[in-house]
């Protein structure tokens, strides 16, 4: 495969990583809490957008579970559908824009949104990033130098062995090339393809991103 050209427009946004395996149940904080990983990315993106109001990750699975938007115990509402991430989205930000990409160019959405605008954008995609992987929400915070998209997952990451790429269960950051990425975006088991959400501060942003889309 030929070598791809270096991107000199290269954008790495400063989101954090959570780690959903460690994470405890509000209602009964000796007992772990399954299935967070919306409310895991709502709050990575929080933390990006608005440090200043220390909105941590166990804030808004408090919040979730509180509005009913997800509940690991009731089998109708085991994990947060990409609806009810929008609806908690809402809560804490002044705007969010969502829906499914239908442009010839997603990569390109992708970037707009990265590069040009500075935020970083919620994606529900399979799993371990294969067409047999759950539904599951991951960030999508940079695109590097390479042209490849920066990835802070939650529940795993990527490594690179002797063999070839493994997926380790734990929280992480990693990097995909845009094809490799969209196996996952579009395909996905909720018939959501290529669902993202975004988060901003202000609805200055929302127009002007809605001009440019």
């Amino acid at each position: 495969m030929a070598a791809r050209g270096r991107d000199e427009s290269a954008v790495i946004l400063d989101v954090p990583i959570i780690d959903q395996h460690y994470l405890s149940d509000p209602r009964n904080p000796s007992q772990p809490i399954v299935n967070t990983c919306g409310e895991c990315c709502i709050a990575m993106c929080l933390d990006y957008l608005m440090p200043e109001k220390h909105i941590t990750v166990d804030h808004v699975i408090k919040y979730a579970l509180g509005a009913k938007y997800f509940d690991p115990e009731d089998p109708l509402r085991l994990y947060t559908s990409p609806a009810n991430l929008i609806m908690i989205a809402q809560h804490y930000c002044e705007t969010t824009i969502s829906g499914q990409v239908t442009s010839s160019s997603p990569a390109e959405v992708l970037r707009k949104f990265i590069v040009d605008m500075r935020l970083p954008v919620i994606l529900d995609v399979r799993s371990n990033f294969s067409r047999l992987g759950c539904s599951h929400f991951v960030v999508v915070r940079g695109v590097d130098a390479n042209g490849d998209f920066v990835i802070n997952d939650p529940w795993s990451r990527a490594e690179l062995t002797t063999t070839g790429q493994i997926w380790v269960p734990e929280g992480g950051s990693y990097t995909l090339p845009f094809a490799e990425m969209d196996v996952a975006w579009n395909s996905h088991p909720d018939d959501v393809d290529r669902f993202y959400l975004v988060m901003a501060t202000t609805s200055a942003t929302s127009i002007s991103l809605a001009a440019r889309l």
